[in-house]
């Protein structure tokens, strides 16, 4: 059977090692559910604001958008499809997220 990933990872430099790095996977039946579930995260969780041209927005309303040209460079990105972002902060923290497509065996 077909269903939707979400995986989200925490990065928190300032944490004990064991603390460090967080992850989450949720599963959902549709791709449309899991990047609904990804705006989410990105908006509720993350709350992250970006610079965008000298003005202030939520990441999560930058779909389509990065930080410079060069999307590998970027240290905020969110993509059109809305399937993979990140955001990553100057004092060395940040997140990253994908939706992903996964086959689930049925008991």
């Amino acid at each position: 059977m077909t269903k939707w990933a979400v995986q989200t990872v925490d990065y928190y430099d300032s944490e004990c090692y064991r603390d460090t790095l967080e992850m989450d996977f949720s599963l959902f039946d549709t791709r449309r559910d899991a990047i609904r579930e990804l705006n989410r995260v990105i908006r509720d969780d993350w709350t992250t604001e970006v610079d965008v041209d000298g003005e202030t927005k939520m990441l999560a309303d930058c779909q389509g958008m990065s930080e410079m040209d060069s999307v590998k460079y970027s240290s905020w990105y969110y993509s059109e499809d809305g399937t993979i972002a990140w955001a990553f902060y100057p004092s060395g923290g940040g997140h990253k997220a994908e939706v992903f497509e996964i086959e689930v065996d049925q008991p």
